[in-house]
């Protein structure tokens, strides 16, 4: 379950930075937190 956790505030990381850059106006810095907010979103859990 903490792995769970641990994920899902990854995703709020990555999910704020990208808002944060596009904020900012940087769209290169942008997609890649996109890219890896998708990425993270996409793995399946792993059940312990």
């Amino acid at each position: 379950m903490a792995a769970q956790r641990g994920d899902l505030r990854l995703e709020i990381v990555f999910g704020r930075a990208f808002l944060l850059e596009l904020e900012r106006g940087n769209l290169a810095n942008a997609a890649v937190f996109a890219r890896a907010f998708l990425k993270q979103h996409s793995q399946p859990a792993v059940a312990s």
